[in-house]
């Protein structure tokens, strides 16, 4: 036996497109930054120190110059940083370490890019936030529910948005955005 073992993704590098709506499977490296309460106060000064950028309030997002790193603060002490594939992660993860607790959850998220002139018809189907601009404005980041799953969605344009589910409900995930959208056409 000769096979190869060969990296696959949990959506398979899903890219489909349904009316006015287009899905593409993203994969981020994703690590889950928590704030020990000696860095309570040093928090914003010392991200901004090694990311370069600015640190979001809860529920928003902010990305470096460059779009390839994406912060999110979730709670009082919790952040996840996203990193394009490839990006410079290993140099930003080692200066965090220094101060901050990290935790790598890449394989643990399925991402779905979700664009399009109706994205936000076929999210507001299956997603009980007011998903308006007025509301959740570019750059908004929360988590919900979807159908059954959590999910985290942050809203990256106009009409673009980025969904993070669990791995483990990958097609579960996928069913219900896909069924959704095509209930739209």
């Amino acid at each position: 036996m000769d096979k190869k073992i060969s990296p696959t993704t949990p959506l398979s590098g899903l890219h489909s497109v349904i009316g006015n709506v287009t899905l593409k499977e993203v994969n981020p490296e994703i690590f889950c930054i928590s704030i020990p309460k000696k860095m309570d106060k040093k928090v914003t000064s010392e991200f901004k120190r090694i990311l370069k950028f600015d640190v979001p309030i809860i529920g928003q997002s902010s990305l470096n110059k460059n779009s390839t790193i994406r912060l999110i603060k979730n709670s009082l002490d919790q952040f996840f940083i996203l990193f394009e594939r490839n990006s410079e992660v290993a140099g930003v993860i080692k200066s965090l370490e220094k101060d901050f607790y990290i935790t790598e959850q890449s394989d643990a998220w399925v991402g779905i890019e979700i664009f399009g002139k109706s994205s936000h018809n076929c999210l507001e189907r299956i997603c009980p936030l007011d998903l308006s601009a007025e509301s959740f404005g570019v750059n908004t980041a929360v988590r919900t529910l979807m159908e059954h799953l959590n999910v985290l969605i942050i809203k990256t344009a106009e009409d673009s948005f980025l969904l993070l589910s669990a791995s483990s409900s990958a097609n579960s995930f996928l069913s219900a955005v896909e069924t959704s959208a095509q209930n739209i056409v």
